[in-house]
């Protein structure tokens, strides 16, 4: 009796196994896709009547206007920009296109970030797999970012960072500025397991970028993915930028004495009420009803020069509209995205400005050997000096006649 028992049991649990074996097998069968690729995606991509050969090659060879429309770029800076990523796109992506797939990758990617239209919207237009679009978007902008971010949008050295104070002074009247620093935020959707990590006061999900411009409204400085629910002094100080200026880590000028001054005065960022007080970083005063004159007009010199960062979170919002939406995306490649409109927009102002007459030399204009080799020096000694003392210093200076302008008094 024992014996049937334990041949029963044995029994039972080989049919379990099998059982388990064959509910395993059938959850993890492959599902036999009706297409491995559409016939009209398979053929027509490149050749038939998608917009590759109907809209961009006909713009390309008889309406710059509207090709300038329609991926923001001239002619001419396209097939710059085509030039630089083309080699970096065929050795990433395109093993599995052919090798002219690379300019239409290149144009839909631009179509995309400029006017923002939906993955479905771009896979009929193109005649390209969903799949497809999802896994090149992320890739191309990686490409973009990895190739077109060293020569465009890197940290400037010294003597960049003292060009950069001199067109502050001479175009916003603002001396010994480096750069007008604030964040912007993103919004994406709720990443994995992240709570309420990158859920802001706004009531979405974001991600803030950290970034500093000159007086071309060109980036200079960035830090993309601090939690949207910092505040921009919380994120300044525990992000790259603010842990690099503390520390020295970014080489700024020596201090020098203000034109036609003998006040010796160090180089600084200008920021909003949110950003603290420091001896790299000067913002306005808080605004009391027993305000001084030499205060008044420190405020109102410091926000006239402060406004180009605003201008440019503009224009790369309103240039590559895809800023303008919600990136549904995982995480990474969402900052993958913003990068590669960052590289875009710098190289884009960069152009404009090659191609104007008079322009005069800048950072990005400088060999890249010669910025890397004054990067890797030791780091900057600190500046002992009060900020507070600094901060009325300068306003006591721009009411002087070496520093005041005569519009600056209709302003108070």
């Amino acid at each position: 009796m024992e014996l049937i028992h334990q041949n029963l049991n044995q029994l039972n649990m080989i049919w379990n196994l099998y059982c388990n074996w064959l509910r395993n097998a059938e959850e993890n069968q492959e599902v036999l896709r009706r297409w491995w690729a559409k016939p009209h995606i398979k053929f027509n991509y490149l050749h038939g009547y998608g917009a590759f050969r109907t809209v961009y090659h006909y713009y390309k060879m008889h309406d710059e206007e509207e090709f300038y429309s329609f991926c923001r770029l001239t002619i001419r800076q396209f097939n710059c920009l085509y030039e630089m990523v083309a080699p970096n796109l065929l050795k990433h992506i395109c093993l599995h296109f052919d090798l002219s797939m690379l300019m239409l990758l290149d144009i839909l990617i631009y179509s995309y970030l400029a006017a923002a239209d939906s993955v479905n919207k771009n896979s009929a237009f193109y005649n390209l797999g969903k799949s497809t679009l999802y896994a090149v978007i992320p890739e191309v902008c990686s490409v973009i970012s990895s190739v077109v971010g060293p020569k465009f949008l890197r940290t400037p050295s010294t003597e960049d960072f003292r060009r950069i104070a001199q067109e502050y002074e001479e175009q916003l009247h603002f001396p010994h500025c480096i750069g007008a620093i604030d964040a912007k935020h993103f919004e994406i959707k709720k990443p994995e397991h992240s709570g309420s990590l990158f859920f802001n006061y706004k009531n979405f999900f974001n991600i803030s970028l950290m970034a500093v411009c000159d007086v071309h409204r060109r980036f200079t400085m960035v830090n993309l993915g601090d939690y949207g629910s910092a505040n921009d002094a919380g994120n300044f100080a525990n992000g790259d930028i603010g842990s690099s200026l503390e520390n020295g880590e970014i080489r700024l000028p020596m201090p020098e004495p203000l034109q036609n001054s003998n006040a010796v005065c160090p180089f600084y960022l200008i920021g909003d009420g949110g950003f603290p007080l420091k001896s790299y970083l000067m913002k306005p005063y808080l605004r009391t009803n027993n305000m001084s004159i030499p205060q008044k007009i420190f405020n109102y010199r410091l926000s006239h020069a402060r406004q180009v960062i605003e201008c440019a979170f503009g224009e790369l919002s309103k240039t590559w509209e895809v800023n303008m939406k919600k990136l549904e995306w995982k995480l990474s490649n969402c900052e993958l995205i913003i990068l590669a409109t960052l590289c875009l927009h710098n190289y884009k102002i960069t152009m404009d400005l090659r191609e104007k007459r008079g322009y005069k030399y800048h950072w990005i204009d400088a060999p890249e050997e010669f910025v890397e080799n004054e990067q890797h020096n030791a780091i900057a000694p600190p500046i002992n000096v009060n900020e507070i003392h600094l901060r009325q210093e300068l306003s006591q200076y721009l009411i002087s006649p070496a520093g005041s302008v005569p519009w600056q008094w209709t302003k108070i």
